[in-house]
């Protein structure tokens, strides 16, 4: 009988049935747009052989990269429908289940990985896994890091502020929609010979899990699934760490000034990202020594 179904429906009857075979292993898959080799692959790559040695078998980790599953926005579809039991995208597209995390990519609000992980953990980092509970129902197990990154674009800019900012904040817009495809040191925006440094910020991604695959784990496995979260996320911040500086990058100085970007720009997110508060929160954690 079986083979005489469809290709397409046999696929996804594999997909949304609840992830166990026969001896019991659970399977938790993991999709991301970003290739095997990235900052997320690292951390999913981590976080799979933590997992799977932890539980002695029990779960296994299945990664789908390099857009399997789709660019980021549909990655989030396939979370709240349940094909993927979790997923890693940008905090720029987290914006369509949970409109607060868009403030870990608003220009030149976190610009040094130092800066990255004291916004991602501690209260912090509870205050970003509360929301998305409550908001996404999805729990944050960790987070991988992609450094900084320059964000250009054609110049000159406009000379009025009105025209500035609407600039500014649809590069930005232009910007949290590209996700994985945005390079590191942003040779193709840079390389036209009238491209203007516009602002620097430092790329974030949660590692998601969906509250329906959550709820199938067993406690024990659950604890399974959180350290190996937490786990990853330090392999993450170590490797971050370990690059090599970009000098170049770090040496660009961005057209906008850091009055131009609190008093011109992030007011123009505000309704969109809950409020102030948001980045106060993170302006909070970041000055903290």
């Amino acid at each position: 009988m079986l083979k005489q179904l469809p290709l397409a429906l046999i696929v996804l009857v594999s997909l949304t049935c609840p992830t166990a075979d026969a001896g019991a292993t659970q399977i938790l898959r993991i999709g991301m747009s970003a290739p095997p080799e990235s900052d997320q692959g690292v951390f999913a790559r981590r976080f799979k052989t933590i997992v799977e040695s932890l539980s002695r078998g029990e779960i296994r980790v299945s990664v789908f990269a390099d857009s399997a599953f789709g660019s980021d926005p549909d990655l989030l579809d396939h979370l709240r429908s349940g094909s993927l039991a979790a997923v890693t995208v940008s905090t720029g597209n987290a914006v369509a289940s949970v409109e607060e995390l868009g403030t870990l990519a608003l220009p030149g609000l976190v610009e040094t990985h130092e800066e990255a992980v004291k916004a991602t953990t501690g209260s912090t980092g509870s205050y970003w896994n509360e929301l998305c509970m409550k908001k996404g129902n999805a729990r944050i197990l960790g987070w991988s890091y992609s450094g900084p990154r320059t964000v250009y674009a054609p110049g000159p800019l406009p000379r009025t502020p009105d025209r500035l900012r609407d600039f500014v904040v649809s590069a930005t817009f232009t910007e949290w929609e590209a996700g994985a495809a945005t390079t590191r040191d942003s040779l193709a925006a840079s390389a036209h010979k009238d491209a203007v440094p516009l602002y620097r910020y430092y790329r974030m991604h949660p590692f998601v899990i969906g509250g329906a695959a959550w709820r199938q784990f067993s406690p024990e496995h659950r604890d399974i699934l959180v350290q190996a979260g937490r786990e990853a996320q330090q392999y993450a911040i170590l490797m971050q760490a370990l690059k090599p500086v970009d000098r170049q990058g770090a040496l660009t100085r961005p057209a906008l000034t850091n009055a131009q970007l609190q008093n011109l720009i992030w007011p123009e997110f505000y309704d969109l990202l809950g409020g102030k508060g948001p980045i106060t929160r993170v302006l909070d954690a970041i000055t903290w020594r």
